[in-house]
């Protein structure tokens, strides 16, 4: 008899978190699949974005995960709500020859003793518990209901801190069709750039994404440094002068063209909450460069001047920056050492001297 785990939430949006706990769920019990049930109204949650957004993006998460299955119980039922209890008894009917695993995560199985048929639920299907950080169980609730408690790893990610674009721990699919349909963060993110400046911010995420996780460095990261790198590049020229002048006064005598890096990383700060100090010294070094850069800074950098829409054939160095994000740094460090001279654009500015002189040990 085949084993099914049964696992509902809203995946507003669907995260890596959300495969990490249905994969060692899986694991755990020995189970063939996974049914992902696309709750239509939750009721503990206020979803941001209607149920055809939600399962569009789940589809495009799991479309190459082989234990994975997406059900429209929920979404297809004329149920004013659907309590997890019907969901189970509806699919143990429908295939009476598996035996059902429920999946809920810890701050569910805290409440369980307040669930509607939570005793029905559990003669239909076990209940499997996946422990989240900072919650502790309730023990009372794991041993009245014969929870199974899952081990794993505990990912930091949640679907409101992707909604806030405090994390892009999803795939690329989900993140490009969150950017295509104008999703969460991307309204706010059009307040400050649009048309092709966002195209290029967009194409720079998603090149810092790819880089970053070819050289087991962090996607999430690169992906929100690259979407915001440039969300100061438009703001009126006062208010410019206004952040250097309080922010970053040893730096107001810089060409007024790299004044945008400093004001991208304080609108990163303050208007969208980044505290990430790796992002945040991303956003601030990438038109630049400057001594002592962390691996997200340079991939941001890189990314920035190598991404596809540039006008020029790239491809070489987006293969150096995949196979090693450090030597393919350096090799468009180095071009772009030349684009600016034979463009007769400032390369005497301190930072970028001070970047010159310790990656491509050029004299100060």
């Amino acid at each position: 008899m085949n084993k099914t785990i049964i696992y509902g939430g809203s995946f507003d949006p669907v995260h890596l978190g959300h495969l990490q706990v249905a994969e060692s769920a899986l694991h755990e019990v020995g189970a063939d699949k996974v049914v992902f049930v696309l709750a239509k109204h939750p009721r503990w949650k206020d979803e941001k974005n209607n149920e055809l957004d939600r399962l569009r993006m789940l589809e495009l998460f799991l479309k190459d995960v082989t234990w994975a299955e997406i059900s429209h119980m929920e979404l297809d039922s004329p149920a004013p709500v659907n309590y997890s209890a019907d969901t189970v008894r509806d699919y143990q009917n429908q295939h009476p020859n598996e035996t059902l695993f429920f999946l809920l995560g810890a701050d569910q199985a805290n409440k369980f003793h307040n669930w509607y048929k939570n005793t029905e639920l559990i003669e239909r299907a076990a209940v499997l518990v996946y422990e989240r950080p900072g919650i502790p169980l309730n023990l009372d609730n794991v041993i009245t209901y014969k929870m199974q408690v899952v081990p794993g790893p505990k990912s930091p990610t949640s679907s409101s801190l992707i909604r806030e674009l405090k994390s892009a721990d999803t795939s690329l699919e989900v993140l490009e069709y969150i950017a295509s349909h104008n999703l969460y963060y991307l309204p706010k993110i059009k307040e400050f750039i649009s048309g092709d400046r966002l195209a290029h911010s967009l194409e720079v995420a998603k090149l810092a994404k790819q880089i970053a996780e070819a050289n087991n460095l962090s996607g999430s990261d690169a992906y929100v440094a690259g979407l915001l790198h440039d969300i100061g590049k438009n703001i009126s020229e006062s208010f410019q002068k206004e952040i250097m002048q309080k922010k970053y006064a040893g730096y107001v005598n810089l060409n007024k063209w790299l004044h945008h890096q400093f004001v991208s990383e304080y609108l990163a700060r303050e208007v969208f909450g980044i505290k990430s100090r790796t992002i945040l010294e991303a956003i601030r070094k990438h038109a630049t460069g400057d001594q002592n850069m962390g691996p997200i800074a340079m991939v941001t950098y890189s990314a920035d001047k190598i991404e596809p829409t540039r006008g020029f054939d790239s491809s070489g160095l987006i293969a150096a920056c995949m196979n090693n994000y450090q030597t393919g740094f350096l090799k468009v460090l180095a071009a772009n050492r030349e684009y600016l001279l034979a463009n007769e654009k400032d390369i005497y500015n301190k930072l970028t001297k001070r970047c010159f002189h310790q990656y491509l040990k050029e004299k100060k």
